[in-house]
């Protein structure tokens, strides 16, 4: 009698080279942030961040949740991290550095200072003079 044979497993999809964590690894080094800087911004363990990172992370055990949080911190959008073809745009006028530094003095500040602070940014961005240029279109 002949033997049936088994139908192979599906393959696991795997970060790699051309996955979005790959370039999400390459975005956390390009905006001067360590690894543990990013996900400490971001609210999650520094080894789930390096989980999400690793090559071989199966792409379904991924929390989209943390992935967002990660956009955040890196000031990009999730569809930016998904599309290869999308160029991130780098927010070259404010460095690390400064990000780090208004991130440490906000959370200095009381609730109602905080508002105050929040309201006088507002009323600055309604300066196109103020803003920094973003691209509209894909390129």
């Amino acid at each position: 009698m002949a033997e049936k044979k088994q139908a192979a497993a599906p393959k696991k999809q795997i970060a790699g080279k051309d996955r979005p964590y790959s370039k999400l690894e390459s975005l956390i080094k390009g905006s001067g942030y360590s690894n543990s800087q990013a996900a400490n911004l971001a609210g999650i363990p520094v080894s789930t961040l390096t989980t999400i990172i690793r090559p071989e992370t199966d792409l379904g055990t991924v929390r989209v949740s943390n992935l967002l949080a990660l956009c955040r911190v890196l000031n990009i959008t999730i569809e930016q991290l998904f599309d290869a073809e999308m160029p991130v745009v780098e927010d070259t006028d404010a460095p690390v550095g400064q990000r780090l530094e208004l991130i440490t003095l906000f959370n200095r500040l009381n609730t109602e200072t905080r508002c105050e602070l929040i309201g006088i940014m507002r009323s600055l961005t309604k300066d196109p003079n103020r803003l920094m240029v973003w691209p509209s279109e894909r390129d």
